[in-house]
């Protein structure tokens, strides 16, 4: 499926933009990259989502977390994405996968919305994102709702994690909703503030200032590399050089954000 169908250089320009928009005080949860289809499956397995769910797809890119729940299980899903570009992608995919009947697209900010009627949220999107998102979430969150998240957990929530699927060592979360989530005594929905717990602010693996200008060398670099072969006449680099080149990338990126980054090659042109 593609995401934007952009060509080499301007997926690239894209990374760049979304890292930058991760880095700085912006409204972005995450560093947008598809999810592969194999880490699909496994999240949809893992939660046993069916026919009678509603699944949101929170960040939901180019839509293929809730095609895929459609197609194969018949699933309702709604998907936010904040990204223009993305949201507009995600609409186009769901009417051509002829799934508009199931699914629905907003282009909005996830952190705003109503997810009562939710009972499973797909997450992949950081740390720091799975943190804020679940306190904002907080006033509709129903319990017994089941979280899947790839790759990152959702930090003060060990005791909900219902299971984890490790495979490939990309490792996919699932937590449950704990009864009376977000309720006082009293039964009121004011959300708690927590001394040192998910509200409170987390560094980011780098300095910001640092990890910006390291991520935008990276990219720069792989356009660079992506692009020498066609200029000395190839169709492709040598592989031991392209793989060194590779690795270099992504070790770059790991360290600035310690994600999966080896799972996205190839799935995130």
């Amino acid at each position: 499926m593609e995401a934007l169908g952009k060509g080499i250089v301007s997926g690239l320009l894209f990374e760049m933009k979304s890292w930058a928009r991760y880095i700085l005080p912006t409204k972005y949860f995450a560093v947008y990259y598809p999810t592969p289809d194999a880490v699909i499956m496994r999240m949809l397995n893992l939660a046993d989502v069916g026919p009678k769910d509603v699944i949101f797809d929170l960040g939901c890119g180019d839509g293929r977390v809730l095609i895929t729940a459609a197609k194969r299980h018949g699933t309702r899903g709604v998907g936010y994405e904040l990204d223009p570009e993305l949201a507009a992608a995600a609409t186009a995919n769901v009417t051509s996968s002829k799934v508009d009947h199931l699914v629905r697209i907003i282009h909005g900010d996830a952190s705003k919305a109503n997810v009562s009627e939710a009972t499973v949220l797909a997450l992949y999107l950081s740390d720091r994102g799975n943190r804020q998102l679940v306190q904002k979430l907080r006033p509709t969150l129903q319990p017994g709702t089941r979280i899947v998240s790839f790759f990152f957990e959702i930090e003060n929530w060990q005791r909900n994690l219902a299971k984890t699927d490790s495979t490939d060592n990309l490792s996919v979360y699932l937590y449950k909703v704990p009864p009376g989530y977000g309720q006082h005594k009293d039964g009121s929905n004011n959300r708690p503030t927590y001394v040192g717990g998910p509200d409170a602010p987390r560094p980011l693996q780098q300095p910001g200032s640092i990890c910006a200008v390291r991520m935008s060398l990276a990219v720069l670099l792989d356009i660079h590399h992506k692009l020498t072969p066609f200029r000395e006449g190839q169709s492709t680099a040598h592989p031991a050089r392209q793989q060194q080149q590779q690795a270099d990338s992504r070790r770059t990126k790991q360290e600035c954000l310690g994600a999966p980054i080896a799972a996205w090659q190839g799935a995130a042109a």
